[in-house]
C-alpha cells in the first residue's frame, strides 16, 4: 500500500510538471536486463565472463581460476614437450657423427612421449573447464534471466491500478 501511494504521489509530481510546461515530455529510460544470449556468447569467449555479465560472481571467480589453472598447466607442459623434442632433434640430426648412443636416443625418445601425457591432460581439462562453463550458463539461464515476478501490480501514468501476469 505505501508502494502505491508512493507511486500516486510521483506520477501527480509528474502531472503537476506537465500541466505547469505542457511542452515538456517525461523521458521514460527502460531497465536493461542482462540477455541469456550475451551472457552466453562471453562465456564462449572466455570461462566465467557470462558468470560476471549474469551477476553470479563467485561462480565467474571460479570459472576464471579453473580456466586460467589450466591454460598454465598448458603452458607449462606445452614448454616441457617442446624442450624434450628439440632435444631428440638434437640427437637425430647428429647422431651419426658425434658420440651418442642408441640407448641414449631412446631415452629421448621416451621422455619425449612421457611430456605429451601432461600436455594431453592440460589441454583436456581446459577444454572440460570451457564446455563446463557454457553448459552452467545455459543451465542457469533459465532461473536468473527470467521475470521472477510472475504476477505483478504496479500504478500506470494516468493513476490507474494495473495488474500484469507473465506467463
Amino acid at each position: 500500500q505505501q508502494q502505491l501511494e508512493e507511486l500516486m504521489k510521483q506520477n501527480l509530481e509528474k502531472d503537476q510538471v506537465q500541466h505547469q510546461n505542457p511542452d515538456v515530455t517525461p523521458v521514460v529510460i527502460p531497465e536493461k536486463k542482462p540477455s541469456v544470449k550475451t551472457a552466453t556468447n562471453l562465456a564462449i569467449v572466455f570461462p566465467g565472463a557470462g558468470h560476471f555479465y549474469s551477476g553470479q560472481i563467485s561462480k565467474g571467480t571460479l570459472f576464471v581460476g579453473l580456466e586460467l589453472a589450466a591454460l598454465v598447466g598448458v603452458a607449462i607442459s606445452s614448454s616441457n614437450y617442446s624442450k624434450k623434442v628439440d632435444e631428440y632433434n638434437v640427437w637425430k640430426n647428429q647422431k651419426e657423427g658425434g658420440n651418442w648412443s642408441v640407448s641414449a636416443g631412446e631415452q629421448l625418445h621416451q621422455a619425449k612421449n612421457n611430456a605429451l601425457y601432461p600436455l594431453i591432460g592440460s589441454c583436456t581439462a581446459a577444454g572440460i573447464v570451457w564446455i563446463w562453463n557454457i553448459f552452467d550458463v545455459k543451465k542457469s539461464a533459465s532461473t536468473i534471466f527470467t521475470d521472477a515476478n510472475k504476477v505483478s501490480i504496479s500504478m500506470n501514468s494516468r493513476g490507474h491500478v494495473e495488474a500484469r501476469v507473465s506467463f
